[in-house]
Formats: structure tokens, sequence, C-alpha cells
């Protein structure tokens, strides 16, 4: 069951109220998504304890990575991947892997 992709795509370039339903759809799913998300990173799924290929019990599961993308979500500026400042950016760029220029942090540096 479902409808022809040049279908879909005349829908969206032709009828608003299409459009419409359309976005409300995938407004709806990413809510979704992001709510099962949130309870795996958070509460966990459960997963099978094996003992000598024999299940012997489970262990909750959580997913870290989940985690890290919701909190980068909700908190970009805490959490969000940081670009280096132009000074450092700068430092780094005159370190020679010969040690003759120390590089910030390394042992030379100090």
């Amino acid at each position: 069951m479902g409808i022809d992709r040049a279908n879909h795509k005349f829908w969206l370039e032709n009828d608003p109220s299409y459009v419409e339903r359309w976005e409300a759809a995938n407004d709806g799913l990413t809510e979704n998504l992001e709510s099962a998300g949130f309870i795996r990173a958070t509460v966990g799924a459960k997963r099978g304890v094996y003992y000598q290929g024999v299940k012997v019990g489970e262990e909750p599961w959580y997913s870290d990575n989940l985690l890290m993308f919701l909190l980068k979500a909700r908190r970009r500026s805490v959490y969000g991947d940081q670009q280096p400042s132009p000074a450092r950016t700068a430092a780094l760029s005159r370190c020679r892997p010969s040690g003759r220029i120390a590089c910030p942090g390394s042992p030379q540096a100090s």
C-alpha cells in the first residue's frame, strides 16, 4: 500500500492542503521518534543476557549516542560541537612535529 513518488511530488507542488497534512504527519513522526529516543537514552531498553548461548536474564541498555544527540539539540551552546578559537587555531598551526616549537598543552610547552 502506498502512493507513487510522482503523485507525492505533484501534490507537494500543487496542493497546499496536502503540504499542510504532510508537514503535520512529519511533525508527529518526529515527536514520536524524540519520545522513543528519550526513553532509550534515560530509561533504557531491555537487552538479553546470555551465558553459553542460553538466555539467563535481561539488563537495561542505555543509548549514550541518543543522549548526546538529545543534549545537543536542546542545549547546543553547552553540548554542541565547539569550534576552536582563532587564537588556538593559529597557535596549533605553528606547532611543528620536530618539537622545535612546542604545542600548547605539550610537555615541551611547560
